[in-house]
This record gives C-alpha cells, sequence and structure tokens, in this order.
C-alpha cells in the first residue's frame, strides 16, 4: 500500500474516533484536515450527527472551534504548522488551563515563514511545542518519526487528550507529504480506544463520600456553563482557580485568586501529566541484524554496537538507510528513536541516559534537522544528563538546516564512516 505520513496519520485519527474537524489551510497540514474529512464523509456520508467539520478564517479561530468540539466530549484533530502555533498560544495555553479533553493538535513541521519563504523541510518546532502557551500549559509532544508510527500514535495521543492533557502530535514536510510503502491496516492493528473512567452524575451522587468524589472531577477546576447551548458545560482555568473547598457534588466551586490556589492549580496539572507516564511511548531502538532492519521497545536489555546515533522526525527513515549500508561495510550502529518529546519522564530520561552510556565518549550523536539542535540540548540539559554530580558526555550534534532534506550520505559523512567525502 501506498501512503503519505498525513494520509495515515488522518484515517487512523479517524480509527481512534476523531469524529470532529477543525481546520484552517495551511502547508503541509491542509491534506491530513482532507483526508479526515473523506474518511469521514465515506463512512458517515453527509450525516451532520455523526461527525462534523469546519473551515474557519484563522487558526485562532481553529483552536478556540477545537476546544468547543473538545468540551463537549468529542474526540477532535487539528493540523497546523509553525505559522499556526504561532498564532494560536493564548487559546492553546487556555485550553490546557481548562482541562479540555479528547483534542490533539498536529504540528506539520516546514521551513518558512507565512509569506515570502518556500515551504522546505524542517523539524524546528520542538522549541515552540514544549513552551506554547507559557510553562504551566502542561501539555505532551509526541513525534511518531517513521512511517508506520503514523499508524499508532494518533490512537495513543488521544487517549492521553482524553485524561484532559493537551496533546501535540509533530509530523514533518517530507514524511507527511512524500508517498511511502507501508503495511496494509487490518483487524490486528486496530487501535485500542481508552477513554478513561467515564463518571456520571449518578457515579457522583451516590458514591459514600460525594464530595471527596467531586474533588477529584477535573483536577479541581469549577464547572460552568456555555452560553447559548443548554446543559454543556466547560471547566474554569486561567489565573482565578476555584478553591479547594468548600465543594458541592456536582463538583463546582467558588472564585478564588489566593496564591496557595494558584500554585496548588499548577501542582495538580503537572502531577496529572506524571499520572499517564506509563501511556507515553517509550524510546525504541533500531538494529539492523542480518540483512533486516529491527524496530522494538528500548528496556536497556539489548546488545550494544560500537555507535550510537539518537534521532527523532523526519531523521528517522534516513538514520536507518544509513545504518544498513555502514553495517555492510562492517560498523555497528545503534538508532534510538524518540517518539515522546516531552515531557521526558524518569523512566524515559534513565533509558536515555543508559544508551548513550553503553558508548566510547565521543561515538554518540544526534541527528536533527535545525540549526540549534534542540533535541540534543534537552538531552544535555537538567531534563536527562545535567543532574547533580553528573558528568556530561560528548553527545555530537549532526543536523541539516537547508530546507532538504538530510540523506544517508550525510549523516555518514558526519559520523565520519562512509559517504562520499
Amino acid at each position: 500500500m501506498l501512503a503519505s505520513g498525513n494520509q495515515l496519520g488522518a484515517l487512523s485519527s479517524v480509527r481512534a474516533g476523531v469524529r470532529l474537524n477543525a481546520r484552517y489551510p495551511i502547508t503541509p497540514a491542509t491534506d491530513w484536515n482532507i483526508w479526515i474529512d473523506k474518511a469521514l464523509k465515506q463512512l458517515y456520508g453527509d450525516d451532520p450527527t455523526k461527525w462534523f467539520s469546519l473551515e474557519v478564517g484563522s487558526e485562532t479561530q481553529a483552536m478556540m472551534v477545537a476546544s468547543a468540539m473538545g468540551s463537549g466530549g468529542a474526540r477532535v484533530s487539528f493540523a497546523t504548522s509553525l505559522p499556526g502555533m504561532n498564532n494560536m498560544g493564548e487559546n492553546f495555553a487556555y485550553h490546557s488551563h481548562a482541562n479540555i479533553p479528547g483534542t490533539v493538535l498536529w504540528n506539520i513541521q516546514r521551513k518558512g515563514t507565512a509569506t515570502g519563504a518556500p515551504s522546505r523541510t524542517d523539524d524546528g518546532d520542538l522549541t515552540i511545542a514544549t513552551t506554547l502557551g507559557g510553562s504551566e500549559a502542561f501539555r505532551v509532544v509526541l513525534a511518531p518519526g517513521n512511517i508506520e508510527s503514523f499508524m499508532t500514535t494518533p490512537a495513543v495521543a488521544h487517549n492521553i487528550a482524553d485524561r484532559g492533557i493537551a496533546v501535540i502530535g509533530i509530523g514533518n514536510q517530507w514524511s507527511n507529504m512524500n508517498t511511502y510503502t507501508v503495511p496494509k491496516f487490518s483487524s490486528i492493528d486496530e487501535p485500542i480506544i481508552d477513554r478513561g473512567i467515564v463518571r456520571t452524575p449518578d457515579n457522583v451522587l451516590n458514591s459514600e463520600d460525594p464530595i471527596a468524589y467531586a474533588r477529584l472531577l477535573e483536577d479541581n477546576l469549577g464547572k460552568h456553563h456555555v452560553a447559548g447551548i443548554p446543559g454543556a458545560s466547560m471547566f474554569r482555568g486561567a489565573i482565578a482557580k476555584a478553591e479547594l473547598s468548600p465543594y458541592d457534588a456536582s463538583g463546582g466551586g467558588v472564585y478564588t485568586e489566593k496564591s496557595i490556589d494558584v500554585k496548588k492549580h499548577a501542582d495538580l496539572a503537572a502531577a496529572k501529566v506524571d499520572l499517564i507516564s506509563d501511556m507515553l511511548p517509550k524510546p525504541n531502538i533500531i538494529k539492523y541484524n542480518n540483512g533486516r532492519s529491527i524496530s522494538e521497545v528500548y528496556d536497556g536489555s539489548q546488545e550494544n554496537g560500537k555507535y550510537g546515533l539518537i534521532v527523532w522526525s523526519s531523521v528517522v527513515e534516513p538514520a536507518r538507510e544509513a545504518q544498513a549500508i555502514l553495517e555492510k561495510q562492517g560498523y555497528d550502529v545503534d538508532i534510538l528513536q524518540l517518539q515522546t518529546v516531552h515531557p521526558i519522564t524518569k523512566e524515559h530520561r534513565d533509558l536515555i541516559k543508559e544508551f548513550i552510556d553503553k558508548y566510547d565518549n565521543g561515538n554518540v550523536y544526534v541527528a536533527e534537522q535545525n540549526r540549534d539542535g534542540q533535541l540534543r540540548k534537552i538531552i544535555l540539559s537538567e531534563s536527562v544528563l545535567a543532574t547533580e554530580g553528573t558528568t556530561i558526555p560528548k553527545i555530537n550534534l549532526i543536523n541539516k538546516y537547508d530546507g532538504f532534506q538530510m540523506t544517508t550520505d550525510y549523516i555518514m559523512r558526519k559520523m565520519n564512516l562512509g559517504g562520499n567525502k
């Protein structure tokens, strides 16, 4: 089967339960939105009770519409690119603070501003994806990378989002707009749709301690109604937080701007991300043995080669090709693919450190398509390596930022292991 990353991601999102699509056209994300509409139309025809797609006048409006759709309990997909990300910071912050479920924002990376510059390949949006809306707009950032991952990541992303956590998925122009040979969809690959614990008003009112139970709802954020939509409700976010007491059985609270409540809200939001850490895709190790490229979840038990290469996003496939060529030339290269690029949990941090420690100093490389080595900076920071009392090993950077896709030959030359000099 031939498909692009946009096609696979969109179809996999529909298979994961997406029925609402908020969109604003922008290269290279437009095809993602188009394919969601095509899939939903093929499944449900023009029945407006089954699915709905709305094209609006800007990315800011699309983020607002996506938040409104998610507030109603639907699974929502919304794809954009860097200019759109730049426009929607405040709306994303509201989305995160309000714990709106079910919505995944896909940023299909490209090089170039909104006007005047060509749309070229680039993976330079990791920094904005991890900081959009401010540090207290807690979020998870997933990067499928290889084409097969676009078949599985959307379901994982929406399962996480249903915990009331903002989720950003990162694609790239190269992987999402080009066509690849990919495995067929089958019932074996059917995604697991996990919407978490669904609590009804009867559950709350019939519990032994309804007030304590209500405090669990929406991380202690007070519920309020949506004007013009009878029966609908959303949850208060931003600076004014719902006080921890008193609460009623419906999960309501009182308006407060007390500093202690503001702090508790931030602590609760951070803890909420920690609670889903086991849902985050773990690093994959890719090895080349007997003419086959094998990818599996890294647990530290795998034997290591002589060189380690850490990759994400558009660099995954050229790295695998380089690995196969170098293996035939006698070079044993292991690849660590990061699919969860934020947050780096303790478990993931320990796995990354263990991978790096297996190789001689100077034999580990991070390959990425941006000027400032954004993933390498995260690895070298307190998030991973720069912990107290730790000697930071040498981590080489292979980066390319001329707008053209990183090639197999480029990786080998930068590792001084082959390629055209």
